[in-house]
């Protein structure tokens, strides 16, 4: 849509809405400003000729306006326009108005809710899932903030994947038997149709019967499926068709001090690619459980808790809803990072670092994808695609404990686990990992009137494999910050993260269509990132603050010489949200 055309749309829904009076209960306005500009400045082997660019500044201005209609109790319609800017663009060069969300809401019959348009979907681990790769909830703040910006920019909302198309939901309440019956349905399109480029119309669907028996037992089943729209492409292409059902359980008791809960969940997937008319068809089915217990103990004011699972996911388990990547780590880093040159004259871009996964917001997918990506199994080679992960069996353990005054906040996880199928080989990697760390208000404990705030997280991964394809691999991930309060409303923040990665790995390659291995390549790894970041943040309120922050990477590649560099950042941000 034109530029033009969305500034009428624009001035003709704040005309009207100015014409009502601005009626709170006809018209409501939510929105968010953002300004952000970096400087960068990259140093070290990988650019030491004379071609590299060597420093850049880069920036945007953007302004959301969302406007809700509300004509009734039973239809609410939202929309979300955005104006938006880069950096260096005067007298409106370089801007650009155009349609962030929209969105059709309310009720059928004053009993099923319903949504058409940009819609935020999630069911469970195994069935869809927009899976989080955070190692651990325990990082400065100058980090998160960074974080949340790359999330709002790809509508990362907790687990749930944005997606276009409707979903409808209703409760039934039962005087006896059950307690409630919880109903929901959806169907989305998550790829268009492109007949010259030999791709179809491809669907996502699926829904969940949810049975409340009562505060001590549920039980529910889902459905996800995706599949291609027949007719929609060349008749010479596979057709794609993937469904997923399960069913998760849930048991719980509690006293007065304590609160003992069971889960599970088991199912199975079925997917397919045929070609019709040359009656060729492949199936694979397989299956997974997981299920486990939790016990929380509440003594005076801490919170304590303690849980232990097992689960086994079949090699062949496919659920593209639950095992599509969020970040897609071999995407274009040209964004956010210097380009420098290779040999003095190919542009080469660098290889995704930690600073890049929480900073480059055109590094994450915002689509589901029926075959499992690639990835850099130093950052995570235990659950690259979450629970869902296929070829895993073993245990998992947490503790995590509260205090009701927020004092001090910690928990930890372990997992061990091993491939149920040998991959190349009939020899069986085995996979242990442990991360967690903690928050401590240090000014709860030191009587203080200001902030002062202490993070530590630590994750570490071992993965290994004996025989002529062996494997060992080995990587630890630091983090801490420390926030300070010095004035009112005004934070001094410094945070420390860093990866040291050792060893070697085999990756798997697998074909496009049917997302079966095909072959397998050595990744040697022999690398260590570190970040330094400080800065100040002005806080207006809540939920309106100002930073200025400095950051510090250091990248070090021993098995890739002449590769190592450092980078500096000098990073503003303005964010206004009402």
């Amino acid at each position: 849509m034109k530029i033009t055309k969305l500034l009428a749309i624009y001035i003709g829904v704040v005309a009207s809405s100015t014409v009502v009076n601005a009626q709170s209960d006809l018209v409501s306005f939510s929105g968010l400003g953002r300004v952000n500009v970096a400087n960068d400045k990259i140093t070290g082997e990988a650019v030491n000729d004379t071609t590299s660019i060597k420093r850049a500044t880069n920036g945007y201005t953007l302004f959301d306006l969302g406007i809700n209609v509300n004509p009734s109790e039973l239809l609410k319609a939202s929309v979300i326009l955005r104006a938006s800017n880069k950096f260096g663009g005067f007298y409106g060069d370089g801007s650009a108005l155009n349609i962030r969300q929209f969105r059709v809401e309310g009720l059928l019959g004053k009993v099923v809710k319903y949504q058409v348009g940009d819609i935020d979907l999630n069911l469970t681990p195994y069935t869809l899932n927009n899976f989080e790769e955070v190692y651990h909830d325990y990082e400065s703040d100058l980090f998160k903030m960074r974080r949340d910006i790359v999330a709002y920019e790809n509508f990362n909302f907790a687990n749930k994947w944005r997606l276009q198309g409707v979903d409808a939901k209703t409760t039934l309440k039962f005087s006896k038997g059950i307690k409630k019956l919880k109903l929901n349905a959806f169907g989305t399109r998550v790829k268009q149709a492109n007949f010259s480029l030999s791709e179809p119309d491809r669907i996502l669907y699926g829904g969940r019967v949810h049975v409340i028996q009562s505060k001590y037992f549920e039980i529910a089943g889902n459905i996800s499926g995706l599949s291609d729209v027949a007719g929609s492409s060349r008749d010479t292409l596979f057709q794609y068709d993937n469904i997923v059902s399960t069913t998760d359980i849930k048991g719980n008791y509690e006293g007065d001090k304590f609160e003992i809960k069971a889960f599970a969940e088991l199912g199975s997937s079925n997917y397919s690619f045929k070609k019709t008319k040359k009656k060729l068809e492949y199936k694979y089915d397989d299956y997974f459980y997981d299920g486990g217990l939790a016990f929380t103990y509440k003594p005076g004011n801490f919170i304590v808790g303690v849980e232990g699972s097992y689960r086994e996911v079949g090699a062949q388990f496919s659920s593209p809803g639950a095992q599509t990547r969020r970040i897609n780590e071999f995407a274009n880093n040209s964004e956010n990072s210097i380009v420098f040159s290779q040999n003095g004259n190919l542009q080469h871009y660098r290889e995704q670092t930690l600073f890049d996964r929480y900073t480059t917001e055109q590094l994450y997918n915002q689509s589901i994808r029926p075959v499992l990506q690639s990835f850099m199994p130093e950052y995570n080679n235990l659950t690259p695609y979450g629970a869902a992960t296929p070829n895993r069996r073993g245990i998992t353990a947490k503790v995590n404990l509260k205090e009701k005054e927020k004092l001090v906040q910690a928990d930890v996880t372990a997992e061990m686990l091993t491939e149920v199928l040998g991959e190349g080989t009939a020899e069986l990697r085995s996979f242990s990992g442990i991360k967690g760390g903690f928050l401590l208000n240090a000014n709860k404990l030191l009587k203080f009137k200001k902030g002062l705030a202490l993070t530590a997280g630590y994750r570490s991964e071992n993965t290994t494999r004996s025989g002529a394809l062996g494997v060992d691999l080995k990587s630890t991930i630091i983090d801490a910050g420390l926030t300070i309060e010095v004035l009112k409303s005004v934070d001094l923040i410094g945070g420390f993260k860093s990866i040291k990665a050792v060893g070697n790995e085999f990756i798997a390659e697998r074909d496009a269509s049917s997302g079966l291995i095909v072959y397998f390549h050595d990744r040697p790894v022999d690398k260590t990132e570190g970040i330094i970041s400080y800065g100040l943040r002005y806080r207006f309120n809540s939920r309106t603050f100002f930073t200025i922050n400095y950051q510090q990477l250091a990248y070090r590649n021993e098995n890739k010489k002449g590769y190592n560099y450092n980078i500096n950042q000098l990073f503003f941000n303005y964010t206004l949200v009402f």
